[in-house]
């Protein structure tokens, strides 16, 4: 074995070694590692062992060559099938894989709250415009919820992924092994997770941010123009504004000396003078055009939040128990690269160790490489994870994208000049050390009752950061219908954050159980915390209004309204009350209100009905309950609407003529 294989398989067992000692640790801040905890006990001995034993030569080459023949068999297969195709079909097999195993729970990051901004309608995101609008414009074209869409973008950005990896594999070696290898370390990133189905903001940006980086490449090596690694720049920048990590590497991109041209020196001194000042312009339109479009989305952000609020503390407003340089955030970050790519790092070590004299740093793919690595990190160790490195693991997984792309390509370039032979042994080895650490991420994931034991572990890192996930466990209980669970979600982030909103939701899972009682004392809970917070009263009210106490009910509607007046619930339940209350012009009067803050809003438009049947004017009851067919065709008491504009219409047919 060369110095090289043997430093690969020193770092290989270590690695499988540190995951198999984290997995008795669970709930230790050894997240990134201790996946295989979640594996029954003699199943996570056989993998480990199994791991192991590849990392002997002899049984590695075995399995090399048992890989390299089928490899080379299903190669045959295809041979005659032009490679647009080939990868085209492979892709579609990886889509399939990632459609299977995809995500059960939606835990981790925002994904409830995403989810829930969807199917409410809106329609801008401030950081990230592009990804929002084209999540809205799929559900709405396939009448979809908020999570579907997001499974399948999930999973069409992966082929996406996985189609442009095969194309340009060639970009970092050259001999069909060498690609094996590209793709086999690519593939195995933990990163790949958001392709399985995930819900969050940050698919289809990682997506455009490694197209942006394999054409970038093409570019470097005179494969395609700059036109298509800047369109992806500005894409990924249009998906997520975190993209701008990358704009040092773009701009060097500009004006890095590429692969040499084919043609006569003078014909190739006319074009570098040609593109010169193609490229100082370039540079000033992609400044120019983002710094428009920061201002824009600057001036129009709602919530006028400064860069400091990004920041981690003591750069920007974080908790000081969770600084730059605190014990908490050093190891979440080391969790955080172990488990989006389990063995870049070491590739990336090797290459520094073994071939530290033949790299050269002028070359300009090394440069472009180097940049987007320390700016990518950069980003990772100053941008402060609000939900905590464990739930906001995806903000970050671009991260890995820069130093593993160069340990790869340095490695297989230093490997290929000094001519050591095959790269069997270190091939297999970085796989399956690879796959140890990503297999089980995406076994967890892809296991409703993993995900949640895994998430309960999660929890009890950062009690105040990884506070809201009280509350996404919370709404899984809800959605199963396990009320005592909730209950106790609900109780402990209260516990950690006192919360109104909590307070509030504990508040209605006892209004929802009829325990008007017990609802009661949170909702006045919550008002003694937060007297403006209109969710409250709106329940309050619900609570009056059962208890047949509804002077108290009209008045906690009103204050909900006050607080909130864009919510059309909040009209339509004290609309609703007034007519019981054979108030039918007070009625009349909220309803239209209501119609103001959402003019399409069904419920109102049948209550409308309603209320004009009563009063006698058949003609503006017949008006809005047609209205409320239109907008709510599948709505189940339909039939019993359609009854009564027939009623109407017979009514008025026997009303004689003046």
């Amino acid at each position: 074995m060369n110095k090289a294989e043997k430093i690969i398989g020193a770092g290989c067992f270590l690695l499988i070694s540190i995951h198999l000692i984290a997995s008795y640790f669970p709930q230790d801040r050894l997240w990134g590692v201790n996946l295989l905890h979640f594996f029954p006990g003699i199943w996570r001995w056989i993998l480990v062992i199994s791991c192991l034993l590849i990392l002997t030569p002899y049984l590695n080459k075995v399995i090399g060559e048992f890989l390299s023949r089928l490899i080379h068999l299903i190669g045959n297969k295809f041979k005659k099938i032009n490679k647009r195709y080939q990868y085209t079909f492979l892709s579609l097999i990886g889509g399939v894989c990632f459609w299977v195993f995809r995500v059960k729970t939606f835990f981790l990051g925002d994904s409830y709250l995403r989810a829930k901004e969807l199917n409410l309608g809106k329609k801008l995101c401030i950081t990230e415009p592009l990804d929002f609008y084209l999540h809205v414009q799929v559900a709405k074209l396939f009448s979809w919820d908020a999570l579907q869409t997001y499974a399948f973008i999930s999973v069409i950005s992966g082929v996406v992924f996985l189609f442009f990896l095969l194309l340009r594999g060639d970009l970092l070696g050259n001999a069909s092994k060498e690609k094996s290898f590209i793709f086999s370390i690519i593939l195995t990133l933990g990163s790949i997770q958001l392709f399985f189905g995930y819900a969050e903001s940050y698919t289809i940006v990682f997506m455009a941010m490694a197209l942006y980086l394999l054409f970038s490449l093409g570019y470097l090596k005179n494969k395609n123009r700059l036109f298509l690694p800047i369109l992806f720049f500005l894409l990924a920048l249009s998906l997520h504004l975190f993209a701008l990590t990358f704009l040092p590497s773009l701009l060097y991109l500009i004006f890095a000396e590429r692969a040499k041209k084919t043609g006569t020196e003078t014909e190739i001194k006319t074009e570098v003078k040609k593109d010169r000042l193609i490229k100082y312009l370039k540079s000033l339109g992609i400044v120019i055009l983002m710094g428009i479009g920061l201002f824009l989305l600057l001036k129009y952000n709602p919530e006028k939040k400064g860069l400091s609020y990004y920041l981690i503390y003591p750069l920007g407003k974080g908790e000081s128990t969770y600084s730059i340089f605190s014990f908490s955030h050093i190891l979440d970050l080391i969790n955080h690269q172990l488990l989006i790519s389990p063995v870049g790092l070491l590739i990336l070590l090797t290459s520094v160790l073994v071939f530290a004299k033949k790299i050269n740093y002028r070359d300009s793919v090394i440069r472009f490489l180097l940049l987007l690595s320390i700016f990518s990190l950069a980003f990772a160790f100053f941008v402060d994870p609000k939900l905590g490195y464990p739930r906001d693991w995806d903000m970050f997984t671009f991260s890995a994208l820069g130093y593993t792309f160069l340990g790869v390509y340095v490695f297989l370039k230093s490997w290929r000049e000094a001519n050591m032979g095959s790269l069997r042994y270190v091939a297999i080895s970085l796989l399956f050390t690879s796959l140890i650490s990503t297999a089980p991420w995406i076994y967890v994931n892809a296991s409703e009752e993993k995900s949640v034991e895994r998430f309960e572990h999660l929890l009890d890192l950062d009690k105040e950061r990884i506070g809201s996930g009280r509350e996404n466990l919370a709404m899984y209980y809800d959605s199963r219908r396990e009320w005592d669970k909730e209950i106790q979600q609900w109780e402990k982030g209260i516990a950690v954050t006192g919360n109104v909103r909590y307070i509030t939701n504990l508040g209605v899972i006892y209004y929802n159980q009829q325990k008007y009682d017990l609802a009661s004392k949170e909702l006045e809970r919550s008002l003694k915390a937060d007297s403006t917070f209109a969710s409250t009263h709106f329940y309050l009210g619900k609570i009056y209004a059962q208890t047949v106490k509804y002077e108290k009910a009209i008045t906690e509607y009103r204050k909900a309204i006050k607080f909130s007046p864009e919510v059309t619930e909040y009209y339509d339940n004290l609309g609703a009350l007034l007519a019981h209350l054979e108030r039918y012009q007070e009625a009349i009067q909220v309803f239209k209100e209501g119609l103001k803050a959402t003019p399409k809003y069904p419920s109102i438009y049948r209550n409308l009905g309603y209320t004009y049947v009563n009063l006698g004017d058949l003609v503006s009851a017949e008006k809005y309950l047609n209205l409320y067919l239109e907008y709510s065709p599948q709505a189940k008491d339909v039939l019993e609407v359609r009854q009564v504009l027939r009623d109407l219409s017979q009514k008025r047919f026997q009303v004689p003529k003046p």
